[in-house]
C-alpha cells in the first residue's frame, strides 16, 4: 500500500509540474514510479526513458523527451546538473548517493548519504516513513487538553530488514479548545525505524472537526533523552464526540508512551 500511495503522489506531481509545452501529454510509469514514457492526445509515444536501478539515465528518445522535467521516481530532474530533486534533499544518480545528509540522521542508518541502502530494486524511500500504527484514542478539552491512546504498531528497519511489532499506550496533556469530548480510532505513520523508538516523551498538534461524527489530523513526533526530535509523522482519526459551542477544536499536547514491543519487551 505504501508503494502504491507513493506512485500515485509522484504521478500527481508529474502532472502538475511536468512538461511545459502547450500540447497535452500523458505520463506512463513503471512499478517503481519512474517516468518511462510520454504519450500525446493521439496515443503516440512522444518521449521514452530508460534508467539503471540507481536512476542514471541510460537513454531517452522522442520529440518531447527533453521538454519533460519529471524523470526518475517521478521527481524533477535538472539535466544540466544531472540531479533529481526529491522533497527533502537532492539526489545524484551518477554518484548513486544523496547530496544532503539524512534529515533524521543516524536513525535512518549510519550512512547519512546512502541511497535506499544500496538496494534500489527492492527498496524505496520517498518520505522516510517506516512505522505504522492503528488503535483507539480519547480526549477531553476545556482550556486544558487531556487524553490518551493505545494501539498496535508495526515497524521495519531498512538497515537490516528487521521487523518489530508492539502494543503501546499512554496519556497526553496540553492546551486546547473550545470545549470538546470524544473518542475513536486512529492511524499513524512515522519516521521511527522500530516500534521501540516510539516509546518515551513525544508531542502532537492538530485538531478535529464535526459534531456527532468527528474527523481529525495531527502532526506527531518523539523526543530523545536530549529533548531533540527523534522522529516525526502524521496521524488521522475518526470517531464520536461533542463540541461546544463550535464544531471544531485545536490542541497542542505532550505525550508519554510505553508498552510492549518485540525487541525490548516492556522496557522503555
Amino acid at each position: 500500500m505504501k508503494r502504491s500511495l507513493f506512485i500515485f503522489i509522484a504521478l500527481l506531481m508529474a502532472l502538475l509540474f511536468g512538461a511545459t509545452s502547450k500540447a497535452t501529454t500523458f505520463y506512463h510509469a513503471d512499478g517503481n514510479g519512474n517516468i518511462t514514457a510520454l504519450m500525446d492526445a493521439n496515443q503516440n509515444i512522444v518521449g521514452r526513458y530508460l534508467y539503471n536501478p540507481f536512476g542514471k539515465l541510460i537513454g531517452k528518445w522522442g520529440v518531447m523527451a527533453d521538454v519533460n522535467e519529471m524523470r526518475f521516481s517521478s521527481m524533477p530532474y535538472d539535466g544540466l546538473a544531472g540531479i533529481s530533486f526529491f522533497p527533502l534533499r537532492p539526489y545524484d544518480p551518477n554518484l548513486q548517493r544523496w547530496l544532503g545528509q539524512d534529515p533524521i540522521q543516524e536513525a535512518g542508518g549510519i550512512s547519512l548519504y546512502q541511497f535506499v541502502y544500496n538496494n534500489p530494486i527492492n527498496e524505496i524511500d520517498p518520505f522516510g516513513l517506516w512505522t505504522f500504527g492503528i488503535g483507539l484514542q480519547f480526549s477531553g478539552e476545556l482550556a486544558l487538553a487531556l487524553g490518551g491512546s493505545g494501539g498496535f504498531y508495526i515497524g521495519r528497519n531498512p538497515d537490516n530488514g528487521h521487523w518489530s511489532v508492539g502494543f503501546l499506550f499512554g496519556p497526553s496533556g496540553g492546551a486546547g479548545g473550545p470545549a470538546s469530548l470524544g473518542g475513536g480510532v486512529f492511524a499513524q505513520v512515522t519516521t521511527a525505524k522500530c516500534v521501540d523508538q516510539l516509546k518515551g516523551l513525544g508531542f502532537q498538534m492538530g485538531g478535529s472537526a464535526g459534531e456527532a461524527i468527528t474527523g481529525g489530523a495531527d502532526f506527531v513526533g518523539g523526543l530523545d533523552n536530549d529533548l531533540k526530535v527523534s522522529y516525526t509523522g502524521g496521524q488521522v482519526g475518526i470517531g464520536l464526540g461533542a463540541k461546544v459551542p463550535f464544531p471544531g477544536e485545536v490542541h497542542v499536547m505532550g505525550t508519554l508512551t510505553g508498552g510492549w514491543d518485540s525487541d525490548n519487551g516492556w522496557k522503555n
